[in-house]
């Protein structure tokens, strides 16, 4: 999270979140995001650890 507030929802969990803060999601959960102000967000996605 770099400027602004998101609330995050995954797996039956809010987050918050604010910036500075990260949050790491595992594959196949289904979530959705909402950003309360104007937000910049980075997103950064990796393949399966030991190439599965």
């Amino acid at each position: 999270m770099l400027r602004g507030r998101v609330r995050l929802f995954a797996d039956g969990n809010e987050v918050e979140l604010k910036p500075g803060q990260l949050v790491m999601l595992q594959p196949n959960v289904p979530r959705k995001h909402q950003a309360d102000t104007e937000a910049v967000v980075l997103l950064t996605v990796t393949g399966a650890i030991g190439g599965g």
